[in-house]
């Protein structure tokens, strides 16, 4: 089935590019200045694009209709990768279109600038250049791969891994004059502001923060020329979203939480943002939450690392009235409103590495007052402080808290819905399919928005699409993925990446300085890099300090409710002491991050298997007073399976304990693969 139709029409698009190709070159044919040769030159030179171009182009179309989803009723939802794919190439075609216009219709004008016009058709010739090679390998991808399979397996995925990676791709084209060409004209200064501030942002990250002001003023310098030279900003943000390390683009992403930006954002939103009643943090305190499922009784206990430890989950609690059962945290006159029939469970997207639920507090206010319903967003940990699957278990932990207190969030809970965007809608599904697994209460709905599902290198068409992507580039996307993984690309292919890409910038005629050609004439003065002094030292055998155990895991606190918790649940602490105390034998146990409870188990933590003694006399139940947990650690060799983690594309593999990988279909060939925290105790 073909989709050619469907679109604004190639062939017309094609036909008329044509055109103004043949009129460039009649004018430009004699040659006579050295500006008419390099005109002369472009236009031959996209003369022999556009053909297999609109040949890859053709071969597409006719098959992308095959890739549509089809729902359970028949209906076919006409939106995938390949569909995507022909729409950019639209739209790049038809920037093209309107530059040729000019070149061609406004020459003689005195407004005529030559050199500009030599630059963007430089660019987009070298733009051609690569989605002609994003086209062909998406051909291929698309012979080899069933009906309604968008992701590759076997022999053509492991060769369109390259690619995918951006290894065969000067992007620096489409971060630079070809900024955003896929985006409608009135998003295109938005992200062209945005692309300027991290190409300028760069320099204060790296910088001495001992003179703020300097580093301010010359960071708007920078953003300054950027704005004037787009091809220098293209070359920067390339290299910045390749090498960059994940922490960079988690400071980038951060600004919005720096407070001086928060103080901003915070009056701005009394200003603009719907007016609601109730807007502050809540916390759930580390200890053990017990519920009734359908399969008997369930105790989950708070994750915990070794990095973190454990950790209080953050809440942001939003209700645009208030309600019977809600804790205002002052006195007022004024009744309550009857408590609301649904609630909505919001996890905020970031790259599972930036990003809170204050930085998407405008829409979740809109949510509350439009629907009448109030809102809790999860602020769970970020990686790669903390990587899979602490993430998953605080959305988990923090949903069953949820379910337990639904009463003093000012809710029925008839009605509720997990929502999540972009990473959050990753943790939205994983925490619901944690919690059939333990047999609580479902949601009534899972919103995803633009979620990520398939956190491995395999090719797709929407890998494809990320390569010219200015808003999450590839290289930021694979460095959030491997933060997530806990999955680091070694010091050999960062430099193996770093010199084939320079390699590709040279052969298309752009000046790279080679590292290993001194400038004699004009030697440097060494100056601090404040990037190595953040970095340790590496370990050694004779440093002694360095060489630590990895702690044992502690027995969960026993923790009074925290300070900005303790007027919403005032209520409820007299019932927690007698629920712990009745349920100290339950008849499941679920345990998260290596914790148990019930009777004696055999918990994994880290590459060791440790024996927890949970009886009658366990935490909580000394003569003491005291939580006790008595742990004895197997030193059995080879104990529990190891496998590799996902091989991303010449990243350094780490082993971990094989973790179960569930596929879920959605018909017609539309499988998801998600990797599940394991269960601990055996």
């Amino acid at each position: 089935m073909s989709v050619l139709g469907e679109y604004y029409s190639f062939r017309k698009i094609f036909r008329d590019l044509q055109k103004y190709i043949t009129v460039g070159l009649k004018l430009y044919q004699a040659r006579r200045t050295d500006t008419d040769a390099k005109f002369k030159d472009l236009f031959e030179n996209l003369d022999s694009l556009l053909g297999p171009l609109e040949t890859q182009q053709i071969k597409i179309g006719e098959r992308a209709a095959e890739f549509d989803f089809i729902l359970s009723d028949g209906t076919r939802v006409k939106a995938n990768g390949y569909r995507s794919l022909l729409s950019t190439l639209s739209s790049l075609l038809l920037q093209l279109h309107q530059i040729l216009l000019k070149v061609t219709k406004e020459r003689s004008s005195m407004f005529f600038l030559p050199g500009d016009h030599i630059s963007n058709l430089t660019a987009y010739c070298r733009a051609l250049e690569g989605m002609n090679k994003i086209l062909e390998n998406a051909a291929v991808l698309m012979d080899a791969s069933a009906q309604g399979q968008l992701f590759g397996e076997g022999e053509v995925s492991e060769r369109l891994r390259g690619i995918v990676c951006s290894e065969y791709i000067a992007r620096d084209v489409f971060y630079g004059r070809c900024l955003g060409f896929q985006y409608p004209s009135s998003t295109r200064p938005v992200i062209k502001m945005l692309a300027v501030a991290m190409a300028s942002y760069e320099r204060w990250y790296k910088a001495d923060k001992d003179n703020p002001l300097r580093q301010l003023m010359h960071s708007l310098w920078k953003g300054n020329k950027y704005l004037q030279n787009p091809t220098q900003m293209g070359l920067k943000l390339d290299d910045l979203t390749l090498m960059s390390s994940v922490y960079f683009v988690k400071a980038f992403w951060s600004i919005m939480e720096q407070d001086v930006v928060k103080a901003a954002m915070g009056a701005a939103m009394t200003l603009i943002s719907h007016s609601v009643e109730i807007s502050h943090s809540l916390e759930i305190p580390a200890k053990n939450i017990v519920m009734e499922g359908t399969k008997g009784k369930v105790t989950l206990t708070p994750p915990f690392s070794e990095q973190l430890g454990y950790r209080p989950i953050p809440l942001l609690f939003i209700s645009n009235k208030w309600r019977d059962g809600q804790n205002r945290g002052y006195s007022s006159k004024k009744q309550p409103q009857p408590a609301a029939s649904g609630l909505i469970v919001h996890i905020h997207g970031g790259g599972f590495v930036a990003q809170s639920p204050r930085s998407h507090e405008f829409y979740l206010r809109t949510w509350s007052q439009e629907l009448k319903t109030p809102v809790v967003s999860i602020d769970y940990s970020l990686s790669p402080e903390a990587p899979f699957p602490r993430p998953v278990e605080e959305c988990t932990m923090a949903y069953a808290w949820i379910l337990q207190n639904l009463t003093l969030l000012g809710t029925t809970g008839e009605h509720i819905v997990l929502v999540g965007d972009s990473a959050g809608g990753n943790l939205a599904v994983t925490t619901a399919m944690k919690i059939l697994e333990y047999g609580l209460r479902l949601p009534d709905r899972i919103v995803t928005v633009y979620a990520t599902f398939n956190l491995t290198s395999a090719a797709s068409p929407s890998r494809f699409l990320s390569l010219f992507d200015p808003i999450l580039p590839i290289g930021v996307l694979l460095n959030c993925m491997q933060a997530y993984s806990d999955v680091a690309p070694s010091n050999e292919e960062v430099q193996r990446r770093r010199d084939l890409r320079n390699r590709v910038l040279r052969a298309k005629g752009v000046y790279i300085p080679d590292p290993n050609v001194k400038n004699v004439a004009s030697p440097s003065v060494p100056r601090k890099n404040p990037e190595k002094e953040r970095t340790e030292a590496p370990a050694t055998d004779s440093d002694e300090s360095i060489k630590k155990v990895p702690p044992s895991r502690p027995p969960p606190p026993s923790l009074a409710h925290s300070s900005s918790t303790q007027p919403l649940l005032a209520a409820a602490d007299a019932d927690d002491d007698e629920e712990e105390e009745e349920n100290r034998s339950e008849d499941v146990v679920v345990s998260n991050g290596g914790g148990g409870g019930g009777s004696n188990g055999v918990v994994e933590e880290g590459d060791r298997l440790i024996t927890v003694d949970l009886s009658d006399d366990s935490p909580g139940t000394s003569e003491s007073g005291e939580s006790e947990t008595r742990l004895t650690e197997d030193t059995t060799p080879g104990t529990g399976p190891e496998t590799e983690m996902v091989d991303f594309v010449g990243r350094q593999k780490k082993p971990l304990k094989k973790r179960p990988v569930l596929t879920v279909s959605f018909g017609h060939g539309h499988c998801q693969t998600l990797c599940l925290s394991p269960k601990r105790v055996k």
